[in-house]
C-alpha cells in the first residue's frame, strides 16, 4: 500500500468511529420518523446506507468526491445491492436527483468541507455551506426530516489547539492500522484543521485538510433561516464524536 487517496482514510476512519450501533439507531429513527424515502448526501464510502439497504430501505445515495464516488460504487456491486445513486454537489442536488425523500441524512461532520474535500478552502465557504442548506431544504417533502451533524463538544471545550486523540489500533482486512488524529480551531478566520496520522502495517501516513469551523450554534442557527422548524442537537446511541441537529421541514 504506497499511498491513501480520501475515501481509503474515510473508510478506515468509519472502522474507528462507528459501528453497528449507529446503523440500528438511524433504523429506529427512520421508523419513529414515519419515513419511507432516504437521501444519503454525505454517502462517502457507503457508511450507513448500504447496511440501510440491507434492512430494506428506499435510500439514495450521494456524494461529491469523485474518490468517494467510485469507492462506493465498487462496494455496491460487492454486496450485490441496487440503489440510485449520483455524483452531486450539495449546492446543485435538486438539478441532479429527480426525486424528493421523507430524509435527508448529512453525516460525518461533512457540511463544512462543502467546497474543500478536493482542494483548498474557498472564501465563500459560509455562502456555500447557505446554499447546501438551501438544497437540503428543496429536496425534502413537506414534513419531512433532516439529520446533520457538526463537530462536538470535546473539539470546542480545549483549553489549548491543537487537540488530539489517539483512537489506538485495530486489525482491518488483515492490516493492523493504528489511527491519530487532531484538529485545529482558528476562530480568526473560521478555519477548522483537521490532521490525521495513519499507520498501516508500519508505514506512516499523513493528511490534513482545512474546513469552514462551523460551531452547532451556528448550524441551528442558519437552518432556522432556511425555514426548518423543530431544530434541536440530539443525541445518537452510536454517535459519539459529532453533535446531531434534527430538524422538520414545516409540513
Amino acid at each position: 500500500m504506497r499511498q491513501l487517496d480520501i475515501a481509503q482514510l474515510w473508510e478506515i476512519c468509519i472502522h474507528f468511529l462507528w459501528d453497528q450501533t449507529l446503523t440500528e439507531s438511524l433504523d429506529q429513527l427512520l421508523h419513529q420518523a414515519g419515513s419511507k424515502t432516504i437521501l444519503d448526501c454525505a454517502g462517502g464510502t457507503g457508511f450507513p446506507c448500504l447496511d440501510l439497504r440491507r434492512k430494506g430501505w428506499d435510500i439514495t445515495y450521494s456524494d461529491g468526491s469523485q474518490a468517494m464516488f467510485a469507492c462506493f460504487q465498487k462496494k455496491l456491486d460487492q454486496a450485490g445491492l441496487q440503489m440510485p445513486c449520483f455524483l452531486a454537489d450539495w449546492r446543485r442536488l435538486t438539478s441532479v436527483v429527480p426525486r424528493h425523500f421523507d430524509a435527508v441524512f448529512c453525516r460525518g461532520n461533512s457540511l463544512p468541507y462543502v467546497d474543500s474535500w478536493d482542494r483548498p478552502l474557498a472564501e465563500l465557504a459560509m455562502e456555500h455551506i447557505q446554499r447546501a442548506l438551501e438544497e437540503f431544504y428543496q429536496m425534502l417533502n413537506p414534513g419531512g426530516l433532516l439529520y446533520i451533524d457538526t463537530a462536538g463538544n470535546q473539539e470546542f471545550n480545549q483549553t489549548a489547539y491543537p487537540a488530539s486523540w489517539d483512537l489506538g489500533e485495530k486489525k482491518i482486512d488483515g492490516h493492523t492500522i493504528g489511527l491519530q488524529w487532531s484538529t485545529d480551531l482558528d476562530y480568526s478566520r473560521m478555519i477548522r484543521t483537521w490532521s490525521v496520522e495513519v499507520v498501516v502495517d508500519g508505514q506512516h501516513f499523513q493528511f490534513s485538510h482545512q474546513g469552514y469551523l462551523l460551531t452547532p450554534d451556528e448550524l441551528q442557527q442558519r437552518l432556522g433561516r432556511v425555514g426548518f422548524h423543530d431544530v434541536r442537537p440530539t443525541e445518537i446511541p452510536g454517535e459519539n464524536w459529532y453533535e446531531v441537529i434534527l430538524c422538520r421541514k414545516p409540513a
